[in-house]
């Protein structure tokens, strides 16, 4: 039991860290491939505003913020490949703890 709180815990930081405490996590881009730099008013670091989205908005997000984040140039944009992972993991993580999925297409081999 105290196994889960201490998840539970870890997982709810990465939902609220980011923004909550003013941290800019990097974004890899993301914000290139979208109109004005959001998604449905959803800043790409606002994990909690991106993850509260139905699933199929969550999809939409993935699919259109992958030109940019899926590239070499990625590091035109201040993200090292692991700060991509770091972004990803973050996104799935509080995608998972408000029920959602995110489907880990970067983790494929030669993705980043």
């Amino acid at each position: 039991m105290r196994l889960r709180r201490l998840s539970a815990t870890t997982i709810a930081a990465a939902c609220i860290l980011p923004t909550g405490l003013g941290l800019k996590l990097p974004v890899c881009g993301a914000d290139k491939c979208l109109p004005h730099g959001t998604f449905n008013d959803c800043s790409p670091s606002d994990f909690i505003c991106l993850c509260v989205q139905p699933q199929k908005q969550i999809d939409e997000y993935l699919d259109r913020v992958k030109p940019c984040l899926y590239t070499r140039d990625r590091g035109v944009n201040s993200c090292s490949r692991s700060g991509l992972w770091q972004y990803m993991d973050n996104l799935y993580l509080c995608c998972t703890e408000l029920g959602k999925t995110v489907d880990f297409w970067y983790r494929r081999k030669g993705a980043v």
